[in-house]
């Protein structure tokens, strides 16, 4: 990572999935921070009532409630703790069922744009998403009351929504089984992590799952 850049890694968690962040605070995490960046995660609802979102230790605890109608209203308090007591160039909005290859993540031009990952459509797969500190900015004034039409405000912004190459180093699909047997692997989702090209994995459940990506990488 360049020292222009500076990378803030913000993972959405359920509130439930503790052992989840353990995974990936020992794997992926732990590979962001070594590489520089920022790494906290996103945690909504609780016991604990709160008006402003609050940092202790790597959790970020927003104002609502634990669960997924919740993500607009979770997402608005991200870009005010952002907007409002961080310092960043870019930030990677993330789920926690993922895997990441950080080296490769890292050598991917992400910090060339404004939006980055997989762009379905014209809609940025939610999964996995890099954000410029000025398209944050623009988010945290403009954002609606629904999350899935940041691509089309993008557009009417002249944000460019970059892909994530070809084929997609985002992957916010499950690996097609069949294709990985078989070994024809394409665009069409035969590629597993670990395999060359694939920096993000969608859809990784279970800690174990975490970790054994990880292990794979390693060896």
């Amino acid at each position: 990572m360049s020292a222009e850049t500076q990378l803030i890694v913000a993972i959405r968690s359920p509130a439930g999935q503790k052992q989840r962040r353990d995974a990936i605070r020992e794997t992926w995490g732990k590979a962001f921070l070594e590489h520089g960046a920022q790494v906290f995660f996103v945690v909504s609802g609780g016991i604990v009532q709160r008006s402003n979102p609050q940092l202790k230790e790597d959790v970020l605890y927003t104002p609502g409630i634990d669960a997924h109608r919740d993500l607009t209203n979770r997402m608005i308090w991200l870009w005010s703790y952002l907007m409002g007591s961080c310092s960043f160039t870019h930030v990677l909005v993330m789920d926690d069922d993922c895997s990441v290859n950080v080296p490769l993540f890292m050598s991917l031009p992400w910090n060339e744009h404004n939006a980055w990952g997989h762009n379905s459509g014209g809609f940025l797969s939610g999964c996995a998403v890099v954000f410029s500190k000025f398209t944050i900015g623009h988010l945290y004034e403009n954002m609606s009351r629904d999350d899935v039409v940041i691509g089309s405000m993008l557009t009417r912004a002249g944000i460019v929504m970059e892909h994530a190459g070809s084929p997609c180093a985002v992957r916010p699909w499950l690996p097609d089984v069949k294709l990985i047997n078989e070994s024809h692997k394409g665009a069409g989702g035969g590629y597993a992590f670990g395999d060359e090209g694939v920096a993000i994995q969608h859809y990784v459940r279970t800690p174990q799952e975490i970790i054994h990506n990880h292990l794979r990488l390693n060896n």
